[in-house]
């Protein structure tokens, strides 16, 4: 039902002396229909709304909806903080005892996550949603992207300053990320970057394990947070 049949409705049965329910509404269209006509009814009495009111109506229900997107991408985003944190545990885990082939594991473990962010991403069944989660993706893809170019061009000289780095660069887009989505991945980004940076000046011989430990573990609580909003 459209806006306007939805309120010729209203009309029709408001003239005829019918309930101003209409048939078929949602929640929010009701209360909408009912600001837009300034008057509710209570126990039989009928109690016009001030232009105050209904305007301080009209600012709840659109706190309302804020807060239930902003609820549904926590619950869209939990899975991949969940994923990507596995996926630190194993490849910071297995980067410390076989350094040597440091560039297979995290290839490897690369593909399986995008993959995942993939899968994850596609399962809404509206194109809105997909639209919304392609867009996560290609930020995904800019990272690596960025992360392989700034490689080059300065070369760190240790493993660990590379596993910083891409560490720091992770917990900078969930920053940003939480400026536009919500406070919890603002926060999860900051715990990112000061447990990286500690682990890296603190701890240097145990950098890899302690990313793998309290990084991916860091991300998987993360998610975990993420989904009890």
């Amino acid at each position: 039902m459209n806006r306007s049949s939805f309120f010729s409705d209203i009309s029709l049965r408001r003239r005829d002396g019918l309930s101003l329910k209409p048939r078929n509404e949602t929640t929010c269209d009701f209360l909408l229909c009912r600001i837009e006509f300034s008057e509710i009814t209570f126990e039989g009495v009928v109690m016009t709304l001030s232009s105050e009111q209904a305007s301080q109506a009209l600012r709840e229900v659109e706190a309302v909806s804020h807060r239930s997107g902003q609820l549904y991408r926590y619950q869209r985003f939990a899975p991949m903080l969940v994923l990507w944190g596995v996926v630190w545990l194993i490849g910071f885990g297995l980067t410390n005892f076989f350094p040597a082939r440091v560039s297979w594991i995290w290839m490897t473990l690369d593909v399986i996550g995008v993959g995942g962010c993939i899968f994850l991403g596609c399962r809404g069944k509206h194109a809105a949603t997909n639209g919304s989660a392609w867009r996560w993706l290609a930020s995904i893809v800019v990272i690596l992207a960025f992360y392989i170019v700034v490689l080059n061009i300065f070369q760190p000289v240790t493993g660990q300053q590379s596993a910083a780095l891409i560490a720091l660069i992770v917990a900078l887009f969930y920053v940003l990320s939480g400026v536009w989505v919500g406070a919890r991945l603002t926060i999860t980004g900051a715990a990112m970057a000061a447990l990286t940076l500690v682990g890296y000046y603190l701890f240097p011989a145990y950098f890899f394990l302690w990313m793998a430990a309290l990084g991916g573990g860091s991300l998987m609580l993360a998610g975990l947070w993420l989904r009890t909003a």
